[in-house]
């Protein structure tokens, strides 16, 4: 048998971790935010708050360019780098 690549932890090879995925939420009804509640509860169950996607982006990188600064801001808060 060929020998096992190690995977880094927090590493998401397939796509955008569950974190990541948070941090872009976009509104669905007028109002409603959910990003920034939902990125602080994930990260105070244990997500890693600077896990790679598979492009090497960090929540927060990801947070930035879909322009969500309140998600940004709260991750950086939190320890986000």
């Amino acid at each position: 048998m060929g020998r096992s690549r190690r995977i880094p932890p927090a590493q998401n090879y397939v796509g955008p971790t569950i974190l990541n995925l948070f941090a872009v939420d976009r509104p669905r009804l007028p109002g409603k935010r959910l990003a920034p509640p939902s990125c602080e509860m994930l990260v105070h169950a244990g997500a890693q708050i600077d896990a790679r996607d598979k492009q090497g982006n960090t929540p927060s990188k990801r947070a930035l360019a879909y322009e969500q600064t309140a998600v940004a801001n709260l991750l950086r808060s939190l320890g986000a780098r």
